[in-house]
């Protein structure tokens, strides 16, 4: 019998990147104005508050450097149940998520919100590397619109979560948690 192999990014799909970035910066910016979720052009939060208000780049990204934010990410809603039912029918899935390059607490907790979140045995289902396209799969599931790497022409398909920063693309895409047969099946 053939299995598909389902890879699923984490920031943004899984783990609600966008809103932990907006609570982070209204926490060191709390006189600042935000840019609302619904808003977001740029999958870069980082680009797009250093070109909306001119915020030095190295301090937005202490936003997400600061130990405790991807541990605090919020769920975004019905991935969990998504991701079993998957599970549950045979599909083999796996977490396949990039590190940030300040890795100190990224890393060490992205592990520890996947067990919280998820639970003890999607540990051994994590996949963290820089480069996506050198892991093997038939899907993948993931907001960032544009994933390069190594490898030009990559074996997965590439269906793109959705996120208010990539609606403008056309592509195969997931709109919810619930829609999750209509791309995997």
């Amino acid at each position: 019998m053939y299995t598909k192999i389902v890879l699923v990014d984490m920031d943004g799909v899984i783990a609600d990147f966008a809103r932990g970035f907006t609570e982070g910066f209204q926490k060191k910016f709390p006189n600042h104005e935000i840019i609302k979720l619904e808003d977001i052009k740029s999958f870069s939060r980082v680009d797009e508050y250093h070109e909306k208000f001119g915020i030095d780049k190295e301090q937005l990204k202490d936003i997400y450097r600061a130990k405790g934010f991807f541990l605090g990410l919020k769920m975004i809603p019905g991935a969990k149940e998504a991701l079993n039912d998957m599970v549950r029918e045979g599909f083999k899935v796996f977490i396949c998520t990039a590190p940030s390059e300040a890795y100190k607490y990224c890393v060490s907790e992205k592990y520890t919100w996947t067990e919280q979140n998820l639970g003890p045995e999607w540990i051994d289902k994590m996949i963290l590397t820089k480069d996506k396209t050198l892991v093997k799969g038939h899907i993948l599931i993931d907001d960032n619109p544009h994933i390069t790497g190594v490898i030009k022409d990559p074996e997965w398909q590439h269906v793109l979560f959705d996120q208010p920063y990539n609606r403008h693309l056309i592509k195969d895409r997931l709109v919810d948690w619930s829609k999750w047969r209509t791309v995997c099946e």
